[in-house]
Parts: structure tokens; C-alpha cells; sequence
């Protein structure tokens, strides 16, 4: 969690893709873990 504060603090496209990316990997994981 700290990692992806560090990423959000900066106002780049970069960052927006990595918190994108992030969410839905944490979805996916969460949506295989409940099956």
C-alpha cells in the first residue's frame, strides 16, 4: 500500500495507468480468491 501512495503523488499519466492497472489486479485477485 505504501508503494502505490508513493505512485499517486505523482500527477502523471504513468501513474493514473499504474493505479488502473493496480485496481483491477486487486479485483481479479479478489474475484479468484472468493471462488
Amino acid at each position: 500500500m505504501k508503494f502505490c501512495k508513493k505512485h499517486l503523488g505523482t500527477p502523471s499519466l504513468t501513474a493514473v495507468e499504474f493505479a488502473y492497472i493496480t485496481a483491477s489486479y486487486c479485483y481479479i485477485a479478489r474475484t479468484c480468491a472468493s471462488k
